[in-house]
């Protein structure tokens, strides 16, 4: 393992100004991490999908879905879906939105979804129940979207999409025919991802932890640490993983776990917020990702009283509420035949 490159990577993170807030919050974070790594765990179904949907049927029940939370943004949809041309079934007929057909069995993996830094969204999308939530997930990101990034929206910048998920789901289930194992399975997948990332947020953190004690991270100060892990119950979770994490790091030449953190603390906080089953809170949330820094201190009081498990901008959390809500929700989950 190339030691060296690790170290010149994370020597390089901490030389990034842009970096500066994440050092500050990163034990928290690690902390929501291993909560999470502890009390999930990952659950494995049939790959696939039952049922067929057509792209242009994924967008009408999208829009029908924007609508039932509040009418601004089924217009907001069909706005941006007729930007460059009036949407008429066409699926290529939108320029701010771009659809591009792939494989379901690369959706998982190899899904280039996104909205990029001039507003664009790109969906890749396999005609199943995957693209439904794919489609929500990137147009509530759109619906924030104002061309910068403020210092809320680092950490909760996937929780109102996640949240989306959410209430998709039940929607689906209340409103379509839609087979219920397909939509279960894309909350399993949404569950699973983020312990992959609660895992690679874990690891690099410590990572860093390591460097800043030592000076430097080796073989054995890794393996040192891995050891005084060993009566751990987070041991056990992350031991078989860390070094091909570690590789994967050396392989990519950069740290990410800002970026995964995101989707860690996303769920942690649409679980809390799919308890209220407050759209009104679901639309502050979404106004408050589309504002600047200018009024922080009021958007991170009005977060707190809007996700009581959210304490501070620290970002530390209720730890007791973070269990049960994702306890919870496994639990219902898991109730299904189908799933082991």
């Amino acid at each position: 393992m190339n030691y060296d490159k690790l170290n010149r990577i994370i020597k390089d993170f901490f030389n990034n100004k842009d970096y500066e807030s994440y050092l500050e919050t990163m034990g928290n974070i690690k902390k929501l991490s291993e909560i999470f790594i502890l009390n999930y765990n990952y659950i494995n179904s049939s790959s696939g999908f039952n049922t067929e949907i057509s792209l242009t049927d994924s967008i009408d029940i999208s829009n029908s879905f924007f609508k039932s939370i509040d009418k601004k943004y089924s217009e907001e949809f069909l706005r941006l879906l007729n930007s460059y041309g009036k949407y008429d079934g066409c699926v290529d007929a939108s320029k701010t939105v771009e659809f591009t057909k792939i494989s379901p069995l690369l959706i998982n993996k190899f899904n280039r979804s996104g909205v990029t830094s001039d507003g664009k969204v790109y969906i890749d999308y396999c005609e199943s129940v995957f693209d439904i939530f794919d489609i929500c997930h990137e147009i509530v990101h759109r619906f924030s979207y104002k061309g910068y990034e403020s210092l809320i929206k680092k950490y909760l910048g996937e929780t109102t999409s996640i949240l989306s998920e959410l209430y998709l789901s039940d929607y689906l289930k209340d409103n379509t025919n839609i087979n219920e194992e397909d939509i279960n399975k894309y909350i399993i997948y949404r569950f699973n991802t983020a312990f992959d990332d609660a895992i690679s947020v874990y690891i690099q953190i410590t990572l860093i932890e390591l460097y800043i004690k030592n000076g430097n991270v080796n073989e054995l100060i890794l393996t040192k640490y891995l050891d005084s892990l060993s009566k751990t119950d987070i041991y056990d979770r992350i031991y078989d993983k860390c070094i091909s994490k570690v590789k994967n790091i050396i392989k990519s030449d950069e740290m990410d776990f800002f970026i995964r953190q995101r989707y860690v603390i996303g769920l942690v906080c649409a679980l809390e917020l799919k308890r209220q089953n407050s759209f009104k809170n679901f639309n502050k949330l979404v106004e408050i990702l589309g504002k600047d820094d200018s009024d922080i201190d009021n958007d991170i009081a009005t977060i707190q009283n809007i996700i009581p498990i959210f304490y501070d901008k620290s970002f530390s959390f209720d730890e007791n509420r973070v269990i049960k809500n994702i306890n919870e929700k496994i639990k219902i989950i898991k109730n299904k035949k189908y799933y082991n």
